[in-house]
Formats: structure tokens, sequence, C-alpha cells
């Protein structure tokens, strides 16, 4: 759903918005919750927004099931046809106001219906999802949400939850969602952002891999150079400079030598090293190694392979 007076699917939709007018003020009406709302007096219009396009679905027999409402979410368990009751409402100025005591009791009783352990599992898997998704750091989309709930059901109908917490599960499911759609996120933001153990963490995701049997591709190390650039705070030519010439570097050094087992965010980090000394922007290996979240140690071990190949071009 959207707010204000944006695009809505369906052409009656289209209509209405573009028609609602407050009978009091003469201004044009916004969305709310699915209902027309003056901002200025808050008033509401009668009229409510119903989506009446067809979600189209067809069977082997080529018969159309089709429907009207929501598309289907891999959200709920139960293909969207559950209500939620959220915990808080908004006026028309969009301040909050508490709930009555009716729609506490109703959020209770939904929880007491829900009886089978799977499904509050799911939900609350799928509450772990988006909390960790919306967080500033880790900050995915809806695409990397979907498929982490969908690793996280196969993960549960295999039995890889038991042993296991929900947590341990979820932010692994949603990291080798990540590495699927090539989102560039370090096992540590997602320890730590998760509050799960870094070696539990690196089990739950052994353990989803070898039973869902998903073969995941390396990342490379210029994957994270930009990531590193970014947690430097460069900007502007010489973000751009360095990006450029740090990703070629680590092209060449990755045709040449066999990088496997070599950390891909130090190979990055000491690429910036380099060719930061060599435009004369003068960063410290200890910036670097902060920004980077690995040690000084490692910068230099890594720089003097790439020395040799730098030198060269």
């Amino acid at each position: 759903m959207f707010f204000g007076n944006e695009y809505y699917q369906g052409s009656k939709l289209n209509m209405m918005v573009n028609t609602q007018v407050c009978a009091r003020c003469k201004i044009q009406m916004s969305i709310i919750d699915e209902e027309f709302v003056c901002t200025k007096c808050g008033m509401v219009s009668q009229e409510r927004l119903v989506n009446d396009s067809v979600d189209e679905t067809f069977s082997s027999d080529n018969q159309n099931s089709g429907r009207v409402g929501l598309g289907e979410k891999k959200h709920f368990g139960i293909k969207n046809l559950g209500s939620t009751f959220t915990e808080f409402y908004n006026d028309s100025t969009g301040k909050k106001i508490d709930p009555s005591q009716r729609f506490k009791n109703l959020q209770r009783m939904q929880g007491r219906l829900q009886s089978n352990s799977k499904q509050k599992s799911l939900q609350n898997a799928v509450r772990t999802i988006e909390k960790l998704s919306n967080n500033s750091v880790l900050n995915f989309n809806l695409e990397v949400q979907s498929k982490a709930i969908d690793y996280y059901k196969k993960s549960q109908i295999l039995g890889l939850t038991r042993g296991h917490s929900i947590s341990e599960i979820a932010a692994a499911s949603l990291y080798l969602a990540c590495r699927e759609f090539d989102v560039t996120r370090t096992i540590q933001d997602f320890a730590k952002h998760s509050k799960v153990k870094r070696n539990d963490l690196n089990a739950a995701i052994r353990l989803i891999l070898d039973k869902l049997n998903i073969k995941p591709q390396p990342n490379e190390p210029k994957d994270y150079v930009r990531m590193v650039l970014s947690s430097l705070g460069l900007s502007g030519i010489n973000s751009t400079k360095i990006e450029i010439k740090a990703k070629k570097l680590l092209e060449e050094y990755v045709k040449g030598i066999d990088s496997a087992g070599k950390d891909p965010i130090g190979l990055a980090a000491s690429a910036i090293y380099l060719v930061s000394k060599r435009i004369q922007l003068n960063i410290t290996q200890t910036k670097i190694a902060n920004a980077a979240k690995i040690s000084q140690a490692t910068i230099r071990n890594r720089s003097r392979d790439l020395q040799k190949i730098y030198e060269k071009s």
C-alpha cells in the first residue's frame, strides 16, 4: 500500500484518487490505511479503496483460478489469509494513539488461535528477518527477504531448526539469500546485529548449505572494495579513482594467483591501501584495517602479494 496521492493499480482506483476532494476544505484527500483522509481537518470519506485487480493463477489443465485482493506473500505462513492486528495506530496527522483494550484482546486471541508451533516459529523468523533487513547497516530489499524466508521454510520442513535457535537459522537464511543476489555483507555484520555467536552462525550456514544443496558462488575480493571505501567515508573523485584501480589490480591478482583460502576483505583492503599510496592519498593501515574490521597484519601480508603485480602494471 502507498501513502499520499500516489499511483494505485487498476483504473477504478486511479479515478478515485484523482477525484476525491474534502467537502469542508475543498482540497484533494490523501490515502491512509485504504481510506480517504483530509490531512487538514481529519475528515474521513465514506469511500474506501478496494483492490479489484485479479491475481491470475493457472493449473496444469489450463483452468483459470484467478482471485482478487492482495497478492500472496511469503511473509505469511497461510498465504495471506490471516489477519494481523498491529500494536499502534495513527490518527489523520500521523500521530500515534494508544490502541483500545478491545484491540489488545484481539491481538491476544489471535496469538492463542495460532496453536501450530511451526507457524509460530515461522512468524518469529519472519519478524527476525524483517528486523535485520531494516537495519541501517544491512538494509535488504523485499526480494532478498522473500528468498531468506523461503530458505527458512525449507529448513523447517527438513527439521533443521531442531537444536538451533530461530535467530541462528533466520540469520543464516538471510546471509545465503544475500550471497545468491550478490549483496556484499560480512558474517561479522550478521553476527553483530543478530546477536548470534559467529561460530553458531557459521554452523547454521554450513548446515543449510549441505541439506538444501545450495551452491553459492564464492565472493570475489573486488566485490568488497566499495564496502570498505564506504566505511572509510571516502567519496568523490578520489573514491572513484581508488575503486577503479583497486578492482583492476584484484582482477589481475585473481587471474595470476590462486586466491582460495585468502580473506577477500583482506585483499580488497590491501588493494585500497596500495592504490591510495600510489595516488599520494595517505590513508594509514590502521584506518583501513578498522574500516574493513581486520588486523593490520592481514593488510601487510596481503600487500606483499599484491605489490609484485602492482609494480608490473
